[in-house]
């Protein structure tokens, strides 16, 4: 019989817990929520914006390195100052991490202020 010292015991036991849990989280979804929350935090909407509910959609590219590339917009709120704010919000928060494979992908993020509830949301997923 192999004995261990209590603390590896201890280490093992957590490490295959988190790692077969049900909550963990992969590295594709850690990657794509701290995009997310990176952008979100970037995102400063304007005092002037109009008092309605808007949504706006990005594509964007993010490279190997975590650069920006390829950013446009593939859905506007129809209000230029919004549009500007959610487009200033992907270049301020890159260079993001590099993307779980090692190689670069595309991104959409959807940008969704609600006026009634004061709150905004931004959401990343992979697109092809």
């Amino acid at each position: 019989m192999i004995r261990l010292p209590i603390s590896l015991l201890i280490v093992f036991a957590v490490n295959f817990v988190f790692c077969n849990s049900g909550n963990a989280m992969n590295e594709t979804d850690l990657f794509l929520q701290h995009v997310s929350s990176a952008v979100q935090q970037a995102w400063k909407l304007s005092s002037t914006s109009e008092p309605k509910s808007h949504k706006v959609q990005l594509r964007f590219s993010v490279q190997e390195d975590g650069k920006l590339n390829h950013l446009r917009m593939t859905e506007s709120s129809s209000l230029s100052v919004n549009d500007m704010a959610a487009l200033k919000a992907v270049q301020n928060a890159s260079p993001f991490p590099s993307p779980p494979s090692g190689k670069a992908c595309r991104l959409q993020a959807d940008f969704e202020y609600d006026v009634a509830s004061d709150t905004k949301q931004v959401k990343c997923e992979f697109r092809e």
